[in-house]
């Protein structure tokens, strides 16, 4: 997650701006396994929630995942 915001913030003033959306797994110290999601802004700062959305429809999907969002759904 620090790479991918340190590589946006040191281009914030190049030609191009993106909005990553990040997805990984992460191992904690009793051996559980869980989700990691990030968005970024276009300059890298970093936002952690329950959901993300990303492209052009992303104000118009953000309402529809906080209606259906379950947390700690099953599998």
């Amino acid at each position: 997650m620090n790479l991918v915001s340190t590589s946006l913030y040191e281009k914030r003033f190049g030609p191009f701006f993106v909005t990553p959306i990040v997805i990984g797994l992460d191992k904690d110290n009793n051996g559980k396994i869980e989700t990691i999601l990030a968005t970024y802004d276009s300059i890298g700062q970093i936002d952690e929630g329950d959901f993300a959305t990303g492209g052009t429809a992303s104000e118009m999907l953000f309402g529809v995942c906080e209606s259906f969002f379950t947390k700690d759904l099953p599998h």
